[in-house]
């Protein structure tokens, strides 16, 4: 499903369809709920870590928000609820894992 910010950016929702632990990293693969069209984001434990997040976080999250707009070849845009935290939680997250 696609729609827009207030803002007019292109938004799209995605559900966590796979996770791998990196060296470091955790790598996140995302599935377009309309289209089944995956993509996927790196994210650093220290970050993660900086953040207050827990792996836990993103399980327990009912979908992700992908800002297509703000998403770019190297990185992509990621909002969700974060259950734990009481709050919507947005960040940037590498599409290379040697980022």
């Amino acid at each position: 499903m696609a729609f827009r910010a207030r803002d007019g950016a292109q938004l799209a929702l995605y559900d966590l369809d796979d996770f791998e632990d990196l060296d470091g990293r955790y790598k996140f693969i995302f599935r377009r709920q309309d289209s089944n069209k995956r993509r996927t984001g790196i994210l650093k434990k220290a970050t993660m870590k900086k953040g207050g997040l827990k792996l836990d976080d993103f399980f327990d999250a009912p979908s992700f928000v992908v800002d297509l707009d703000k998403s770019s070849a190297t990185g992509l845009r990621v909002d969700f609820i974060c259950a734990r935290l009481g709050k919507i939680v947005r960040i940037k997250m590498s599409k290379d894992a040697n980022n």
